[in-house]
C-alpha cells in the first residue's frame, strides 16, 4: 500500500464488493449492510489520517516491517512463531511494534493492556531471534467505531505505549515453554491411545457456565461420562 491513498484504496474495496453484490443479485439487506459498513470505515480512516496529521503521532518514527514473521526454537523442541503487524524504528535506534485496535470505547481496551500477552510474546520472539536489537515494547493505536457525527463525543483516536520489562519477558518465556510442553505431551498421549479412558485421563473436561452457548458438544459431553453409546 506504500504510496497509495488509504481513503481511495478503501473506497475501491467497497466498490468491488458492491459490484459483486449487484452481479450475483444479493439481497437488498446485504447490500445495505455493506454500505453501512463502508460509511463507517470511511469515516474512521478519514478521521485517522486527520488525527495523525494533527498530533504528529508518527513523527520520529520510520516503518521498517509489515506482517513480519518471526520463528525461534524453544528448549523443548517447539518452534515458536509469530507475525508482527508493524515494526517502527525510532530516531534513537530503538524498535517498537505497532498494533491497531478498533473499539466502542477506550476504557475497555486500556484496562487490559498491562495483562496483554501479545506484546510480551512479540518481544520474546524479538529477543530470541534478534538479541542485539533494542526493542522498546509496543504502541497500540485505538480507533473508536463511530462516524464522528455531531452527537459523538471525542476523542476518537488514541495511542498507548506498553513496555514489558525484562522480568515480564523472562516470565513469558518460562510460561510459554511450560504451555507448549503440556500441549506436546498431551498430543503424544492421545496419539498413543485413542480409548475413552485415555481421553478422560489425558484431557479431562472442564465445564463452565458458557458451555450451553459456546460449545457444539454441549449435549454430547455428559454422555461420555454416563456410559451411554455416545458414538452412536
Amino acid at each position: 500500500l506504500d504510496g497509495l491513498d488509504p481513503v481511495a484504496y478503501l473506497r475501491g474495496i467497497y466498490e468491488d464488493r458492491l459490484d459483486e453484490a449487484d452481479r450475483f443479485g444479493y439481497f437488498e439487506s446485504v447490500i445495505q449492510a455493506v454500505k453501512k459498513e463502508r460509511d463507517l470505515a470511511m469515516a474512521m480512516v478519514e478521521g485517522l489520517l486527520e488525527w495523525q496529521s494533527e498530533t504528529g503521532v508518527d513523527n520520529g518514527m520510520t516503518l521498517i516491517g509489515i506482517e513480519k514473521t518471526l520463528e525461534a526454537p524453544l528448549p523443548n523442541g517447539t518452534i515458536l512463531r509469530g507475525k508482527l503487524d508493524q515494526q517502527w524504528r525510532l530516531d534513537d535506534g530503538r524498535v517498537i511494534f505497532r498494533d491497531w485496535k478498533t473499539c466502542a470505547n477506550f476504557s475497555g481496551l486500556e484496562d487490559g493492556f498491562l495483562l496483554n500477552e501479545q506484546i510480551k510474546m512479540y518481544q520474546l520472539l524479538e529477543r530470541l531471534t534478534e538479541p542485539t536489537q533494542i526493542t522498546d515494547g509496543a504502541q497500540f493505536v485505538m480507533m473508536r467505531k463511530v462516524k464522528r457525527t455531531g452527537n459523538a463525543k471525542p476523542p476518537f483516536y488514541k495511542a498507548v505505549k506498553v513496555r514489558p520489562n525484562r522480568a515480564e519477558v523472562d516470565s513469558m518465556f518460562r510460561r510459554t515453554v511450560r504451555s507448549t510442553t503440556e500441549i506436546r505431551d498431551l498430543t503424544r498421549a492421545l496419539d498413543a491411545n485413542h480409548s475413552m479412558e485415555a481421553l478422560q485421563y489425558a484431557c479431562p473436561p472442564s465445564p463452565t457456565r458458557d458451555c450451553n452457548w459456546d460449545c457444539p458438544f454441549h449435549d454430547v459431553c455428559p454422555l461420555m461420562d454416563d456410559g451411554s453409546n455416545w458414538q452412536g
